[in-house]
């Protein structure tokens, strides 16, 4: 045994505890296995979740681009605007 695993007690719906020990076994999954399955992916979401709120709060890390005034600029101002217009249905 993995000596960074420890044994634990929890308390479940009886009927609910039967239904998954069930699903386990039907998928050829020690319960265990599938319990450390759920709370990892449960813990990766809370994580991701984390990460995405502080960069939403966080400033860039790059200078703005200053738009020159060339024909080039101009052409893919107007056509990113286009396509605003496109995705926003105007």
């Amino acid at each position: 045994m993995d000596m960074s695993k420890f044994k634990t007690n929890i308390y479940i719906d009886r009927k609910l505890w039967e239904k998954f020990k069930e699903y386990a076994r039907r998928r050829g999954i020690k319960v265990s296995h599938l319990i450390e399955g759920l709370i990892k992916e449960v813990l990766v979401d809370d994580l991701l979740d984390d990460l995405i709120c502080e960069e939403r709060d966080a400033e860039p890390d790059f200078e703005p681009v200053i738009p020159r005034n060339d024909p080039v600029s101009d052409l893919v101002r107007k056509m990113r605007n286009e396509r605003g217009d496109l995705l926003s249905g105007h």
